[in-house]
């Protein structure tokens, strides 16, 4: 499940680094790491949520 869950924060932090190089010259390495692991964390907890959800719709 982490595997999963981390091609898209890692899509948001290239994508991200190479915007803020073009056009602004500077990368705010800072920002853009906290950010990644926001998302990182929204995502698991969602498909955390699926998965709790149908077990528990299975088990009854």
């Amino acid at each position: 499940m982490f595997k999963k869950t981390f091609h898209f924060p890692l899509i948001y932090f290239v994508v991200s680094v190479v915007y803020q190089f073009i056009f602004h010259g500077n990368v705010d390495w800072f920002r853009n790491i906290i950010v990644c692991g926001f998302i990182y964390f929204i995502v698991l907890f969602t498909k955390w949520a699926g998965i709790r959800h149908k077990w528990k719709n299975n088990a009854s």
